[in-house]
């Protein structure tokens, strides 16, 4: 059995775990700096700790490389949604208050694929919740419009 098949994180022991679940086979997690380092970043990994499939990193520096985070208030729910673009891809972690977190692909307003975390919050390790200067905040008007391409009538007005 590999060294690393009990891991619930792909974030290395030095680093804190901002998120971090398990999707099917794989790891979704976005791992923080290590304490003391002073250029504060936040590193999106997808894979297993033995192979990392999928790697985005954005610091408060890098502008056009940065985490979004907006709250979404709908009918039936609300929750924290933190995302960020890769080329044309969206990637966006949902935490809504009912139901498990999951994970969400979206290229040009379209769902590619919808991956919930195992065992909804039992598995989770870390909060989207948390403060990060790699993260900028935006409006629900701003992730649809971005995210999903849908204009609202708030984001109509800006």
């Amino acid at each position: 059995m590999p060294a690393h098949a009990g891991a619930k994180t792909n974030c290395n022991p030095n680093e804190g775990v901002f998120f971090s679940c398990q999707i099917g086979a794989k790891i979704v997690s976005l791992c923080m700096q290590p304490k003391g380092e002073l250029d504060e970043y936040l590193e999106y990994r997808f894979g297993t700790p033995r192979r990392i499939e999928l790697r985005y990193r954005g610091t408060l520096k890098d502008a056009p490389r940065k985490f979004f985070r907006a709250e979404i208030t709908g009918v039936s729910n609300t929750g924290t949604t933190v995302w960020f673009v890769n080329q044309e891809t969206h990637y966006v972690l949902n935490a809504p208050v009912r139901g498990g977190p999951y994970l969400e692909v979206i290229i040009r307003g379209k769902r590619i694929s919808r991956l919930p975390c195992k065992d909804e919050w039992a598995g989770v390790e870390g909060d989207l919740d948390a403060e990060s200067s790699a993260i900028e905040s935006k409006s629900q008007a701003t992730f649809f419009s971005t995210v999903l391409g849908i204009k609202t009538r708030s984001n109509q007005q800006q």
